[in-house]
């Protein structure tokens, strides 16, 4: 059985965001003011978004997990407030279809995480300003809910990608790169794949239900193929 998407629609409906125009803001992308350089974007939204998404997170941590230290903590919250986490919560609420892009961007078949990312933290903002903390935190607590403990297992185990980039930069003082060359499937059982290039060699792909996964499945093969 797919698991429950949260409603995004029926969250703005109940506190009667669903016309506001701060709302509309947060979901207009920087790109936009080149278009129209009075239009006003979510960059400032997302600041404060991103404010309110570390408190929640750093005071849901710190009563649900009493024994751990703060290192593990703020490793627990690195993940749940990561851009791909992020964008992948966008996309399971249809973010993306109401985001405002500008023409530059409009062509691109793959945008990166870090817009709906953004844009989310924008609309976190939104609740906040409009209805107030305790709003914010219900929304991003029932947003995250089906996502916290996957989340917080892999922010535990063991991070392919890290060790291989740790391992290349060692070698040959640069970077792999981690490319997303495929989305496929509805909102709910979203697929992704992920390649591993280095020097403009492909040296491994992997897949996943999270861009997160498919680049840890991705990082591994290569670690296997490089024999590292």
């Amino acid at each position: 059985m797919p698991k429950q998407v949260f409603s995004l629609t029926s969250f703005l409906n109940q506190l009667n965001l669903s016309s506001n125009k701060l709302l509309e803001q947060a979901l207009t992308h920087k790109s936009c003011s080149k278009d129209d350089p009075n239009l006003l974007n979510n960059e400032r939204l997302e600041f404060l978004g991103d404010a309110v998404l570390k408190l929640v997170f750093s005071e849901y941590l710190s009563d649900n997990f009493p024994d751990e230290d703060e290192g593990n903590l703020s490793k627990f919250r690195a993940r749940l407030i990561s851009d791909d986490l992020l964008a992948e919560l966008a996309s399971e609420m249809g973010l993306g279809k109401l985001l405002r892009i500008g023409r530059m961007l409009k062509g691109q078949k793959i945008l990166p995480d870090s817009i709906y990312g953004n844009a989310l933290e924008a609309l976190i903002a939104v609740i906040y300003k409009e209805a107030g903390y305790d709003k914010a935190r219900e929304f991003i607590l029932s947003a995250w809910d089906a996502h916290i403990g996957r989340a917080i297992t892999e922010s535990i185990t063991h991070n392919y990608k890290a060790l291989l980039i740790e391992k290349i930069q060692a070698k040959y003082s640069k970077a792999p790169v981690f490319e997303t060359v495929n989305t496929s499937g509805d909102a709910h059982e979203r697929s992704f794949e992920i390649a591993v290039l280095f020097n403009g060699e492909e040296l491994s792909r992997g897949s996943g239900k999270s861009k997160k996964e498919a680049g840890q499945n991705a990082a591994q093969a290569a670690l296997d193929r490089l024999s590292f």
